[in-house]
């Protein structure tokens, strides 16, 4: 069965939609093709035949490239397309009209929130979130399977037991046996900020925080690009607080690189602020790149998603985000307490290798693929 996904804002690359789905998919023996903006065009990439358009950043952009979209996945007249957003839904639909093939739609987001809390003002909020999950019901119909990245996503969906599938952003654990953090190290201990970063996910309040931890072998890493325009505000901000020689910010780091890089940290941040409700609905990778890695966690304790993981498992500490000094002193009491640190993070690796792994959500993703088939 030919699969294609369809992408009119996802990278080739992507962590979920490639290195998890789309791999995954083709190590089960199906035949994949990525539709996606970029630049591997032609290329075939861990089995994965690569089709790229120039994209657009804009709203107005991504909506006109959706006639690019639709002509490319015409042409490759796939069995299923597997639709990555809101937009590549709709050509997804349409081209379901035209082939008599399957759609599936990957849901990442509370998409309604999302767009209600990004382009409109508060009072009108309510009104939008109403009109999508309007929208999302008139294309239900036609919608073959949901591909849930999380749980709370179903917030914008009626109850469809039979067409929906759990397939969460857990970390891949192959490998992982060589990939475990030293806490017994006489260095430096540094905490790890993965992933993207920008004013919402909370560099202000982390850089703040790190003026007042009091432990001296305290280092910050923080890998991953900026979202919103700011890096140079967050370079300005570490020499005006004399900081800078305690930071190290590396922006992109290979995907294969990351497991090795995140074991030789010995803390992992997640510093969301309660500015989105995707934020407090959240379910990013990098927890569980930490917790695979053997890292203590320090989490958000209004994330309610994370903030149950991290309960159940008891890998970290939960902070409120918003306050620094709550965030210093986490940090403080993980990097004066070695045993603490190992603790927490055997607790967080074993509930990876045992529940919060990808190789379990990809067995449920293959599953529905051998049904659809």
């Amino acid at each position: 069965m030919h699969i294609c996904f369809l992408s009119s804002l996802h990278p080739p690359l992507d962590k979920r939609v490639h290195y998890k789905e789309a791999v995954s998919l083709v190590g089960a023996g199906f035949n994949v093709t990525h539709i996606a903006p970029g630049d591997v065009d032609g290329q075939i990439i861990d089995g994965v035949k690569f089709i790229c358009f120039e994209g657009q950043k804009n709203v107005l952009g991504r909506l006109g490239q959706l006639r690019v979209l639709y002509r490319l996945g015409k042409r490759v007249d796939a069995d299923v397309y597997h639709c990555n957003e809101i937009e590549s839904w709709i050509v997804g639909v349409l081209l379901k009209w035209r082939n008599r093939c399957r759609v599936v739609f990957d849901v990442h987001e509370v998409y309604s929130t999302n767009v209600s809390e990004r382009l409109f003002a508060r009072p009108v909020r309510p009104v939008v979130e109403g009109l999508v999950r309007i929208y999302f019901r008139m294309l239900l119909p036609f919608t073959d399977r949901l591909v849930f990245a999380k749980q709370s996503v179903q917030k914008d969906f009626p109850p469809l037991p039979s067409k929906v599938v759990l397939a969460r952003n857990y970390s891949e654990t192959e490998g992982a046996s060589t990939r475990v953090c030293d806490h017994r190290n006489d260095g430096h201990v540094t905490a790890l900020h993965l992933g993207a970063i920008n004013r919402g996910r909370g560099w202000p309040q982390l850089l703040e925080a790190l003026t007042h931890v009091e432990n001296e072998r305290v280092r910050l890493s923080v890998v991953g690009r900026f979202g919103d325009g700011t890096e140079e505000q967050f370079k300005e901000e570490l020499v005006r607080r004399g900081i800078a020689d305690h930071v190290e910010f590396t922006p992109w780091i290979p995907y294969e690189e990351v497991p090795d890089y995140t074991a030789t940290c010995q803390i992992g941040l997640i510093t969301f602020q309660p500015v989105h409700d995707n934020f407090t609905n959240a379910l990013p990778h990098k927890l569980f790149d930490y917790m695979l890695a053997g890292l203590p966690v320090i989490v958000p304790d209004f994330a309610v998603e994370v903030r149950e993981i991290v309960r159940e498992s008891g890998c970290g500490i939960l902070v409120d985000t918003t306050k620094p000094n709550a965030i210093a002193a986490a940090i403080d009491k993980l990097a004066d307490d070695p045993e603490m640190r190992i603790a927490m993070g055997n607790r967080g690796r074993e509930a990876v290798l045992g529940r919060y792994n990808w190789e379990r959500e990809a067995a449920a993703l293959i599953e529905m693929y051998h049904e659809l088939e």
